[in-house]
């Protein structure tokens, strides 16, 4: 028999010394039983098993009572073939099912937690009252689903960018990589090109770059940073940056140039905005200049947007700021194609840092060096980080 494994839509519940096991989308009612031992049997499923192992240790009396109890889970769907995608789903499919399951959660915690707050001690009454489970069992059930979830997916994505970097032909002796960081589909020819799948890696840079200490002489960004949250996410991305570069490795951000966008709003440049609508059209219809450059700095996204939407706007001093706080210098204040560097003058790969209103560009461009050795050339170098 193939592996079986325990449904994620699998429940267990408690009723009148009862234990209770049953999938709330099947329309089979619940296997009830007094016997403790049905526990036992049920967990084995928690990881992938295959259930005549399990059979073969049993007495006979109890190896007919098992084999009818898992072929009624399988049939209620508590029990799934390991190895198969639930029926009616593509991989693609599962995906984006999970991600509208995640978004709702999101949500749904965000509300969750507005409401404990508001309601204070008459929350934590209310759980023991009306469900007879205190607040503290109920978010420990929850974080313990969640830790699983998360247990599994680090556990695979480490799995996959190992077998990805062996595909590039990465090792642990590499050097003079080049890497471009969010590629969006926009493929760089000769660089390692990182984002959501596909990708040549595919890599939550919130957790770190699988590359070897001072293995890339390059590094190109842009609009990628915008998205991760500033401290907490931005500055240790940076210090991985600054970890993977070898002396002399330039770092290329390009991001949202916020401080123009200030400015815009505060002269009341209709032009400036009515051209971002025209380039960027998810914009909301008839949203005021606020609103936009709001969105645009990263105020106020859904807890369900995750990677889509900023979080965070830059403008060159806070940038610069952030570059030297992990190591980084000779911050230049650069242009668009107009890396000192070649091999950087990769801008135009980018829409969204080609987009421009007139002759000037919506992004900020600038340029960091490990070790601080100084580029020749034209550039502004960042002022010296103020006094606290």
């Amino acid at each position: 028999m193939a592996q079986l494994v325990l449904s994620p839509d699998a429940l267990l519940r408690f009723r009148n010394g009862e234990v209770l096991l049953h999938n709330a989308h099947s329309p089979l009612g619940a296997v009830a039983s007094r016997d403790s031992s049905l526990l036992g049997f049920v967990a084995r499923f928690i990881v992938p098993a295959d259930p005549d192992e399990l059979f073969a240790a049993l007495s006979p009396p109890a190896r007919v009572r098992a084999e009818e109890l898992v072929e009624r889970l399988r049939k209620m769907g508590v029990l799934l073939d390991a190895q198969k995608v639930p029926a009616g789903r593509s991989a693609e499919e599962e995906v984006a099912f999970g991600m509208r399951q995640l978004g709702t959660i999101a949500n749904a915690t965000h509300a969750l937690a507005a409401d404990l707050q508001t309601l204070g001690p008459s929350a934590v009454e209310a759980f023991t009252r009306r469900t007879g489970i205190g607040l503290e069992a109920r978010l420990t059930s929850l974080l313990a689903a969640v830790d699983s979830l998360r247990t599994t997916l680090t556990q695979t994505r480490h799995e996959v960018a190992t077998r990805q970097l062996e595909k590039l032909g990465v090792r642990p002796d590499s050097r003079n990589l080049r890497l471009h960081v969010g590629s969006g589909g926009h493929n760089l020819d000769g660089w390692i090109n990182i984002d959501i799948a596909p990708a040549d890696l595919t890599v939550n840079v919130a957790d770190g770059l699988p590359l070897p200490d001072g293995s890339v002489r390059f590094i190109f960004a842009s609009h990628m940073l915008e998205h991760l949250y500033y401290p907490g996410q931005t500055l240790p991305f940076l210090a991985e940056c600054h970890r993977v570069l070898e002396p002399d490795g330039v770092l290329r951000l390009v991001v949202p140039d916020v401080e123009q966008c200030i400015r815009a709003y505060l002269r009341r440049d209709s032009a400036f905005f009515s051209g971002r609508m025209e380039k960027w059209q998810h914009w909301r219809p008839g949203a005021t200049p606020l609103e936009d450059f709001l969105a645009y700095a990263g105020a106020g996204p859904a807890p369900s947007y995750f990677l889509e939407s900023h979080k965070y706007g830059f403008d060159f001093e806070t940038l610069a700021q952030a570059l030297r706080r992990v190591g980084l210098g000779n911050v230049i204040r650069s242009t668009f194609e107009g890396s000192v560097h070649p091999e950087l003058r990769v801008d135009a790969h980018s829409e969204v840092a080609s987009a421009r209103h007139g002759e000037n560009y919506y992004s900020l461009f600038v340029e960091a060096t490990k070790a601080g050795t100084p580029n020749a050339g034209a550039g502004v170098e960042a002022p010296p980080d103020k006094p606290t």
